[in-house]
């Protein structure tokens, strides 16, 4: 998935995928179902975008697992 030229909407927290506020399974959840289910996309895509790559692909979501449950680095700070 890359991100789209345009405006984007405000991003709050990179790795808050569902936009909720936290960061927590939900967000993991949320962006399983976005990438392979077909589920709704983030409000902010740059959120999905864990590893700050422009792509949001398998390595963010090993990005998120590595912080959540392995003690693995922070996400980056939301570009948009």
């Amino acid at each position: 998935f890359m991100f789209q030229s345009g405006p984007q909407p405000p991003c709050f927290e990179e790795a808050d995928v569902n936009g909720d506020g936290t960061i927590d399974i939900s967000d993991l959840v949320y962006l399983v179902s976005y990438m392979f289910q077909g589920g709704t996309a983030p409000i902010c895509l740059a959120e999905a975008d864990v590893d700050g790559s422009t792509t949001i692909d398998i390595s963010d979501l090993v990005s998120l697992v590595g912080f959540m449950f392995q003690g693995g680095a922070a996400p980056i700070t939301c570009l948009f």
